[in-house]
């Protein structure tokens, strides 16, 4: 039972995580918090910190960048944390590149159609010619009736989809594995895709631009 917990709070913590890197506001963050923290208790701020661990995990990540092996790697041995900095790692990052998307930009609301649309969560977020895309699922023990098992692939979310609100004019790719997602009927991406071995998507817009 220990264990079923702790690997459904590990993915709501990831969508968690994503959410509040990407929703209007500023993100905050308790030191320590970078990795796993299985406290029952508050965050708290002056408890020690191993500075080093991190440090280590965070240059073994910048060294690997993120290929979909890198990916796959980090989801097969996600109890280490290190799925969770990487989240974090490169959705500051893309925020350090496009500050004024994420401090000025419009939140918009995707529709989610097909058997598992109560399951993801969707939005973009867009500013002048820049955009992105954010899909995270939620209730994830119901949506893998209870297995613990990623929610990814078409196993999971077979002909669920989004529908974006214009057709974008370069290619999607996941921030966190750096594949491509495929459009259906112009506007629409399957969560299949979006999700395909990686349990939480940035989806961003390789021109920068909607038409």
């Amino acid at each position: 039972l220990q264990q079923k917990a702790a690997f459904f709070g590990m993915l709501n913590s990831l969508s968690q995580t994503v959410l509040k890197l990407t929703v209007p506001g500023v993100p905050d963050f308790y030191q320590g918090n970078e990795l796993w923290q299985f406290n029952l208790v508050d965050p708290d701020n002056r408890r020690q910190v191993d500075y080093s661990e991190r440090q280590k995990a965070l240059a073994a990540l910048h060294s690997a960048e993120c290929t979909p092996l890198c990916a796959d790697q980090l989801t097969s041995a996600m109890q280490d944390g290190r799925i969770k900095m990487l989240v974090i790692r490169k959705a500051l990052s893309l925020r350090q590149m496009h500050p004024e998307l994420f401090l000025h930009g419009d939140y918009v609301p995707l529709q989610v159609t097909g058997a598992q649309a109560a399951h993801a969560v969707a939005f973009a977020r867009t500013f002048e010619d820049r955009a992105v895309v954010v899909v995270v699922p939620r209730l994830s023990l119901k949506l893998t009736g209870g297995a613990q098992r990623l929610p990814t692939g078409s196993g999971i979310w077979r002909e669920t989809a989004l529908e974006l609100p214009a057709r974008p004019s370069g290619n999607l790719c996941n921030v966190f594995t750096r594949k491509r997602v495929p459009l259906e009927n112009n506007r629409n991406l399957k969560l299949s895709s979006v999700l395909e071995d990686f349990p939480v998507a940035i989806l961003i817009i390789e021109r920068n631009e909607l038409r």
